[in-house]
Order: C-alpha cells, then structure tokens, then sequence
C-alpha cells in the first residue's frame, strides 16, 4: 500500500492512502495486515505533531511483515532501508517514554 504522510496539505495527486493520524494510518494497517508500506513523506509532514508516532507505527508495521515472511525475502529488511532513509531525510524516530 502507499501511503503520503502529510498535515493540513491540499493532495490533489490520487494515492491509495493519505495519512495525517496516527489513527487513520492504523486503521490502514488493520485492514492490510499482510501489506508492507510504501510512499512518501510530504515536507508538510514535518509539522504535524503525530508524525513521530506515526512513524514508529510504520516501522513497527514493516518489521512485522518481514518477520512474518523472511524465509521467503530474500532483500534486506525494508524497515531497516525505511530508517536509512529517514536519517538521509534528517527525521528520526524516537520513543516515547
């Protein structure tokens, strides 16, 4: 599935799902458990205040769809490509205590 992350931007582009919740995203996730995310994270998205966790929530989701089919990926795990590409983008992850 693709995903764009945005916060309060116009998308006029069509995309099979646009995220501005964390809610939205795991509504998502529930109904396309077996499905890895892909897509992109709008510049708009640096300012909406649920981004980190929706973040960690698309990590979380990557790492289950790999543990659960590694033996037949032959790739790297696509969450550890999703942080590389995070750190290239200056965004980070980080855990709420």
């Amino acid at each position: 599935m693709k995903v764009i992350i945005h916060y309060q931007e116009d998308i006029t582009k069509t995309v099979n799902f646009m995220v501005s919740k964390l809610s939205n995203l795991k509504a998502i996730i529930d109904i396309y458990p077996d499905e890895d995310i892909t897509g992109e994270i709008r510049p708009s998205a640096k300012n909406n205040p649920e981004l980190n966790d929706i973040l960690l929530a698309i990590y979380d989701h990557k790492m289950a769809v790999w543990n659960k089919y590694r033996g037949i990926l032959k790739n790297p795990p696509p969450h550890e490509k999703f942080l590389d590409i995070l750190n290239k983008n200056g965004l980070r992850i980080t855990l709420n205590a």
